[in-house]
């Protein structure tokens, strides 16, 4: 912990002769922040050396999935050991911690079981009374976290279930929650609840009118969310590239939610924990569907500034990002923006990438960065996917022209000898991962026009 905090110190010390005290850190003229909880979901248990990183980019949150179900149950006594071990750790770092439990998982026997199933019908009586108690066997060993989190589907639903069955389940499992972890908060993520609607593709547009639908009949349930238990949206219609495409492809606007009178009714009811959970953006920037850039370094600042301005004007006051343990390195200036703008609300999508060009280059040469990764994030796969009509406008970059361009002014970039803030790899490094982005593009410039 005193390691990260003189990390931080220093990182501003070194930014200080670049970027006014204004630049470097909020001042107390700067409007408090709506965003009291900065999460991270990815694994920090198998991957501590990153919990430096996240702590001082401003995360304050952390959010871990119990996969015990694709696992063998011999492997579970020495996963639940494990997990309790990295809670505590992150607890003694100063994250609060949330475990995410699935619903309707077929428990996987062996590790060579062939004919294994994710999901299973939640009609079947037994599945599901052998599903529930090994979500009460989780809940019991890993009683130490803050919070435990429900979540509806991917994977989880079923072409054959119902949204009711889908909330008998959550009642069960929330029962399960109060019973064995008392002290824990208890919540509901209702990413991919319209799967419990006999799945519905994900290509169509249906399913997102759907998971409008069902979070709105959802959110109105007061047993379901009522004082001490939370709730975290998905926010698809606000934001996502896939969501917002199948909307355009069918030529219909898409119906927000939540809206920010329904946040403040749930206010009213007493729910404390009102989260967005934005997934897919500052990792994966493909959105998933593409399959061609995830674990490449890519920028989607103007993006990310925009999410989290909306849940803020919304009135959540906890915002979720998220990435793959093997991608943090390659995702860490998505990484770092999100923290930054949960907690200045006024930081300006330009201004994160000189402050963290501050942190890769030598002074010097961070300008040349800069301009660099305002070309990377111009041309970035989540903008590409998104329909025009919701493209932000683009970054001004100034003396680069096309990707060979920018590859020749990122060569001239000198990394700093050691990064001024907590990072596991070297400057150098994370600027070797733009040239490998930019030699993508240099292929894709490349190619005559279709």
């Amino acid at each position: 912990m005193r390691t990260a905090i003189l990390c931080v110190a220093m990182a501003f010390a070194l930014l200080g002769s670049t970027i006014s005290a204004a630049q470097a850190e909020p001042t107390k003229e700067t409007p408090k922040m709506g965003i009291q909880s900065i999460a991270i979901y990815t694994d920090l248990i198998e991957c501590p050396e990153w919990i430096p990183f996240f702590k001082a980019s401003g995360y304050n949150t952390y959010q871990c999935w119990d996969m015990a179900w694709i696992r063998p149950p011999d492997t579970h006594e020495t996963l639940y050991k494990n997990m309790d071990k990295g809670i505590e750790r992150l607890q003694e770092a100063g994250f609060k911690v949330y475990v995410l439990l699935s619903t309707n998982m077929n428990q996987k026997q062996t590790a060579d079981q062939a004919d294994y199933q994710m999901t299973f019908d939640p009609a079947d009586e037994a599945l599901m009374k052998e599903r529930l108690e090994y979500i009460r066997t989780a809940v019991r060993r890993l009683q130490r976290a803050d919070g435990f989190t429900i979540t509806p589907g991917d994977p989880g639903g079923h072409e054959n279930a119902s949204p009711e069955q889908f909330i008998k389940m959550a009642r069960e499992m929330m029962s399960i929650v109060r019973k064995e972890a008392p002290k824990a908060e208890a919540g509901i993520n209702l990413w991919a609840i319209g799967y419990w609607d006999h799945m519905p593709d994900p290509f169509k547009v249906a399913l997102w009118d759907k998971e409008v639908e069902l979070c709105r009949k959802f959110i109105k349930l007061p047993d379901m969310l009522a004082p001490g238990v939370g709730v975290e949206f998905p926010l698809h219609n606000y934001y996502r590239s896939l969501a917002l495409k199948c909307y355009i492809e069918e030529g219909k606007e898409p119906e927000k939610m939540p809206s920010a009178a329904e946040v403040k009714e749930l206010k009213a009811r007493g729910v404390q924990r009102l989260w967005g959970w934005p997934y897919f953006l500052t990792d994966e920037c493909d959105d998933g569907y593409k399959g061609t850039t995830s674990g490449l370094s890519q920028s989607e600042t103007r993006y990310i500034k925009h999410i989290v301005d909306i849940g803020r004007e919304l009135g959540l006051n906890g915002m979720v990002a998220n990435a793959f343990a093997s991608n943090i390195f390659a995702e860490t200036l998505n990484l770092y923006a999100f923290g930054q703008f949960c907690q200045e609300p006024e930081l300006t999508p330009e201004a994160v990438i000189q402050r963290f060009s501050l942190l890769v280059s030598e002074p010097a040469t961070a300008v040349d960065l800069e301009q660099v990764i305002r070309y990377i994030e111009n041309q970035s796969t989540w903008q590409s996917g998104l329909p025009e009509k919701y493209r932000l406008p683009d970054f001004t970059v100034e003396g680069i022209q096309n990707a060979e361009e920018a590859q020749r002014r990122l060569s001239t970039v000198t990394a700093r000898a050691q990064w001024p803030w907590p990072m596991p790899k070297s400057p150098a490094d994370y600027i070797d991962k733009l040239q490998e982005r930019l030699s993508i593009l240099v292929e894709e410039e490349a190619k005559p026009a279709a």
